[in-house]
């Protein structure tokens, strides 16, 4: 369970770092960035190699935590079965295909952002300091997950205190009302 609750900290803090504020597009459909606008910004933001260094980074972390949990399990593990689990993570991060990823946020993009909006940010990432910043982005990245994965560590008692918690509650609400767990009720209530 501490692994579960490890990766769900860890890409929730992920997912915080990548985000913007939420707001609601207010584009027409003619003021909206073109695919061609989305394809240029991501070319110049460097786009596959910062989802590729935040997927590295993702990994790095769970492939740590699953280490050091097996560790605890098989103290005297060898260095084969350590290689063996390192490589169970490097095989389901092969899985994730960037360009799939690529063209269901292009249409995110375009729902966001004008085609001035693409145009400016373009100019801003092509200059000397948009550049400077995208090439320490995979660092910044990887850095940034760490942190957010020690700041999780830190707080694991309380993590797990709060999903035992709120898994005991669950449970204790599907007992009382089995009908919203989709089963059918039993017992008292239902006899007629």
């Amino acid at each position: 369970m501490k692994t579960v609750v490890l990766i769900l900290v860890t890409l929730f803090s992920l997912s915080c770092l990548a985000q913007q504020p939420a707001v609601v597009s207010d584009n027409s459909a003619d003021d909206r960035a073109t695919r061609e606008d989305v394809m240029a910004l991501m070319e110049v933001l460097h786009w596959r190699n910062t989802a590729k260094a935040g997927m590295d980074a993702m990994g790095d972390q769970f492939k740590k935590r699953f280490r050091a949990n097996s560790l605890q399990n098989y103290p005297n593990a060898s260095p084969d079965l350590l290689k063996r689990l390192d490589a169970i993570f490097d095989d389901a991060m092969n899985v994730i295909n960037l360009d799939e990823i690529r063209e269901a946020v292009v249409p995110i993009y375009q729902k966001y952002l004008t085609h001035e909006d693409a145009i400016s940010i373009i100019s801003f990432y092509s200059s000397p300091a948009g550049q400077h910043y995208l090439d320490r982005m995979p660092a910044l990245v990887k850095e940034s997950a760490a942190a957010g994965a020690d700041i999780s560590q830190k707080h694991m008692s309380e993590i797990q205190a709060a999903a035992k918690k709120g898994y005991e509650d669950l449970g204790a609400y599907i007992k009382a009302h089995p009908e919203q767990a989709g089963a059918p009720a039993t017992g008292p209530a239902n006899q007629e």
